[in-house]
């Protein structure tokens, strides 16, 4: 049997947690302010009446509908404050006049007396121009829903019906444990056999982008106490456990190990590259997950594997990236029994169409494509649809 034959699926691999790690979302209660992001975790309804007694839906005055029963009134000797008063959009007046007329109908002497300007076909009726009561937003009525990823639009609607604070989904804590001994701080110049730690930021970032709250822990060498003591750590402090690196069989790829002797190790092994080392334990009811050392190789075990845990945690769908069509300006590597993370240079040409180039294991890309089981081969010239990793308008 060849070595590729004895490897899970992603499916497989992820089923062999989830068939035991069944989260139920956990909520909390925070200020809207605060809330851009989160998501929802009840229907939200308005608490008062907009307006609370009536409102004028125009800049203008407000008058007494009965002085025009008869047609135009005399309104040379209207005084403000007792003929009408100034009532601007969205302003409650007072009770004594039920009427408004706007301001582009009226001109206001400054001692005494008011012009009016009415067309030929209007009246002026209990009413006119006012909103009543509850017209903007009536109390009860829904101004957000539950499971909706709030944005400031939501916001404002939920701040607008007199609520302050919500309950929204929990995030889950993920922590983040570099390992390797040729590990060294981003900002430190590499000596020979030393690589920079790069995947921190990526790893922070994209849980970050899945819904996770990150916790990034120092580097730590290939020694198995340090390893444990770190991991044992993280344990405690978080709901997820992330460790980059000694995922293999090296001599000092002491992770896996560590995970089947620290907890019950589920899957080691998977149909996609780059990363096929990765595995997965659970130490009880919190997961562990080895990712991996290379940057791709990080990459792909947080977009399809990591995505999904966070997205379980909070009863979710997994994070998904804005799609768009493409055409591949150069053939594209598809293994027949791996999955295969391919990340791209995409490019908006003249005529509007995106164009894609396969950047090979470069994170320098802004772009990825990731090919599926038993897929066909893809050549320059054909349509693929591709992942944006910036926004739609940047291409």
């Amino acid at each position: 049997m060849r070595p590729d034959e004895k490897l899970t699926t992603k499916e497989e691999f992820l089923s062999s947690l989830f068939e035991i790690w069944d989260p139920q979302p956990q909520t909390e209660m925070i200020p809207v302010e605060e809330s851009e992001g989160r998501i929802l975790a009840e229907d939200q309804f308005a608490r008062y009446d907009l307006p609370v007694v009536r409102a004028s839906r125009f800049d203008g005055i407000a008058v007494k509908s009965a002085a025009f029963a008869d047609g135009m009134p005399d309104t040379s000797s209207w005084k403000l404050g007792e003929d009408f008063v100034r009532a601007d959009t969205g302003d409650d007046f007072d009770d004594a006049y039920d009427a408004v007329i706007m301001i582009e109908q009226v001109n206001i002497h400054p001692d005494i007396g008011v012009d009016i300007h009415l067309r030929p076909d209007q009246n002026i009726e209990p009413g006119s121009n006012v909103s009543p009561k509850g017209s903007q937003l009536a109390k009860g009525t829904l101004v957000a829903h539950k499971g909706f990823t709030l944005n400031p639009v939501s916001i404002s609607s939920i701040i607008r019906g007199g609520i302050t604070e919500i309950p929204v989904i929990k995030r889950p804590r993920v922590g983040y444990i570099p390992t390797g001994s040729e590990l060294v701080a981003a900002g430190t110049a590499p000596a020979r056999g030393q690589n920079i730690n790069s995947n921190a930021a990526l790893v922070e970032g994209l849980i970050r982008t899945f819904g996770g709250v990150p916790t990034i822990y120092d580097i730590v060498p290939d020694d198995m106490q340090m390893l444990s003591d770190a991991l044992d750590k993280a344990i405690r402090e978080n709901d997820i456990v992330l460790m980059s690196g000694g995922s293999s069989k090296g001599e000092e790829d002491f992770t896996t190990r560590l995970f089947e002797q620290h907890s019950k190790l589920l899957t080691h092994q998977v149909r996609s590259v780059p990363g096929r080392p990765m595995s997965v334990a659970i130490d009880g009811d919190k997961p562990l997950i080895n990712l991996s050392g290379p940057s791709a190789a990080a990459l792909n075990g947080m977009l399809w594997c990591v995505n999904a845990v966070i997205a379980r945690f909070m009863g979710r769908k997994p994070y998904s990236f804005p799609k768009e069509k493409a055409i591949l300006s150069s053939d594209m590597r598809v293994p027949g029994k791996m999955e295969l993370l391919h990340t791209l240079m995409l490019h908006r040409a003249e005529d509007g169409i995106l164009r894609a180039e396969v950047a090979g294991r470069s994170l320098a890309a802004n772009g990825f494509y990731i090919t599926s089981l038993g897929e066909d081969p893809k050549s320059a010239g054909d349509t693929i649809e591709v992942s944006l990793l910036c926004p739609p308008s940047d291409y």
